[in-house]
């Protein structure tokens, strides 16, 4: 009688070691997530904020404007959607749906950065009736697609967030 109890207690100890350990797990993994998503917020926020500027060249005469426009892109254009290195490690915790919505950036961008430099290689007409103003509808139209797109990321992490 006494092996039969002492050997249930030890059962249902194990047991309770067993759904804690899992918990303690479930919360570590969770924390980890919910890092990895603080860290791509803060990179998508800083991408709106280059893909802004990088429109606002291509809508100014501004010479200041247009040359931080072009520095930004730079020689490799694509660096610009390209998640940093710094959130490699991160990339594990994402869900398959918000990798797809990051390669979603490709082909917009390239369309955008083909556009907006054709624009900033023109002279801008000082003269005419914009007064310096670049109103070109194609360019911002594909800025409103990537922001689209970031606002896509953004729901499917509040989504993968919120999952229990």
């Amino acid at each position: 009688m006494i092996e039969r109890h002492f050997e249930t207690s030890k059962q249902l100890f194990e047991r309770q070691y067993e759904l804690q350990f899992l918990a303690d797990q479930r919360r570590r993994t969770r924390e980890e997530l919910k890092k990895s998503y603080e860290n791509l917020g803060v990179w998508l926020h800083t991408l709106e904020r280059t893909i802004g500027e990088i429109n606002a060249g291509a809508t100014t005469s501004r010479l200041q404007v247009r040359n931080k426009a072009r520095a930004l892109m730079g020689d490799r254009p694509w660096d610009v959607i390209t998640p940093p290195v710094s959130l490699a490690a991160s990339e594990f915790y994402w869900s398959s749906e918000v990798r797809k919505l990051i390669t979603k950036f490709e082909a917009p961008y390239a369309n955008f950065a083909s556009r907006v430099t054709s624009i900033i290689g023109r002279q801008p007409d000082e003269a005419g009736p914009t007064k310096g103003v670049i109103i070109d509808q194609r360019a911002w139209e594909l800025r409103d697609e990537l922001f689209s797109i970031i606002h896509e990321i953004k729901t499917q992490v509040r989504a993968d967030l919120m999952a229990p």
